[in-house]
């Protein structure tokens, strides 16, 4: 909750666009507790999570391309370099974020990907899809 409080939303209101139509939570303990729910119910009135406004099980194929793209692809480039102290992550971290934001032919490629996982998981009858991938 401190984290969702006190870093994500000043990042969010920074933007000056407003808060996001939708906002994804996983099943994780700490995400699931009831105060953590009824600040998102609060401030977020479409999020998609365990026990959200969109129920997501936290055993779900992996759709989203957070889990089957960005964060494995992230953590590879940051640590592709040895990182020297928090600081140099921060910079590698947002240095990498602006590498993929900029790149259109990767996130279409991106975007593809989440259209077959979709077509799969649909054949598949919503069970997992990564040993049929």
């Amino acid at each position: 909750l401190a984290m969702l409080k006190d870093q994500l939303m000043p990042q969010l209101e920074s933007l000056g666009e407003g808060l996001p139509e939708w906002f994804q939570q996983d099943g994780a303990p700490a995400h699931f507790a009831t105060n953590v729910r009824d600040w998102l119910n609060y401030n977020f009135p479409n999020w998609i999570g365990r026990r959200g406004h969109v129920e997501w099980s936290p055993r779900s194929p992996d759709l989203s391309p957070l889990d089957f793209f960005f964060w494995g692809m992230l953590k590879e480039k940051v640590y592709s370099t040895k990182i020297t102290d928090p600081i140099h992550l921060t910079q590698r971290i947002r240095s990498e974020c602006t590498k993929i934001e900029g790149n259109v032919d990767l996130l279409h490629r991106v975007h593809e990907n989440f259209v077959k996982r979709i077509n799969i998981c649909i054949a598949n009858d919503g069970n997992h899809i990564e040993d049929v991938i």
